[in-house]
Formats: structure tokens, sequence, C-alpha cells
């Protein structure tokens, strides 16, 4: 799964999912409060290696929206919940510049370090399961869906 997110202007950026047989998503977020938490999952995902949160849900074929609703099994629900009270943690951790010792530290600091190196038209550029980031043009540019 690829994910590609860039800036659309001051306050917004877009979120690109190209993920393979399953469609693609697009949407334009409000960056302010969004980017920093999708960054934080990425990042606390990647740190425990898992496949239950949002990513990995996401990217077996999950509609996020539904992810935020409780429509799923009690277990899986409960397991995206506990993903989530870490990634608040980290989040909240990361703004008060005291989250070393928080799974995902690490990584949320390298996104964020490439996020502050984009610029339009580049976005960045992240694989599922995670890799490192890179700063590159559109993926919508490279092939059709």
């Amino acid at each position: 799964m690829l994910i590609w997110l860039s800036p659309a202007s001051p306050h917004r950026h877009h979120f690109v999912v190209l993920r393979p047989p399953w469609p693609r998503i697009e949407a334009l977020l409000e960056t302010r409060s969004l980017l920093l938490h999708d960054l934080c999952h990425y990042a606390v995902e990647a740190a425990l290696g898992t496949d239950e949160g949002f990513y990995g849900r996401v990217a077996q074929g999950a509609d996020p929206t539904a992810l935020r609703e409780a429509t799923m099994e009690d277990a899986e629900w409960a397991s995206l919940l506990a993903i989530e009270g870490q990634v608040v943690q980290l989040q909240s951790a990361f703004k008060r510049r005291d989250a070393e010792q928080i799974p995902g530290f690490e990584r949320l600091r390298q996104l964020w370090g490439a996020w502050s190196k984009v610029r339009p038209p580049m976005g960045l550029r992240l694989a599922w399961p995670a890799d490192a980031p890179i700063v590159a043009p559109d993926p919508r540019d490279e092939r059709p869906q």
C-alpha cells in the first residue's frame, strides 16, 4: 500500500492511499489536528509491527470511515481502541517534546522531519508495511487506477 500526503493550502492537506486491488482513497483533510495524528498512527503501528491498526486494516481493504464507527466485532474494536490510546499518548507527548520513551517516537520524529521538507507539488510518500518516508511527486500521476 502507498500513502501520499501533500500540502493543499496552509490549512489543508491531501491524503491519498493506493492499495490495489481495492479502490483508491482520496481526502482533503484539515492539517492542524489531523496530520500529526495520522503520522502518529503510522509511527505507532509500525513500532508495534501490527496490522490491527488504522493503516493495517486499510491495507487489508477496510473503509477508513467504517474504522471510526463501532461496526466491527468487539475484539477488533477493542484492539483498534488500544492502538488509538497509544497514538494519542504519543501525539500528546510529542507536542510536549517528551515522547522519547513512547513506542514510535523515533519514526514519528523522522516523519515530522520529512514533512517539514515537503513543498508543493511534492508530497510525503509512505509505504505500508512501514518503510522510510520519501519526499516525492504525486503517485497518482505515475499509475492510472
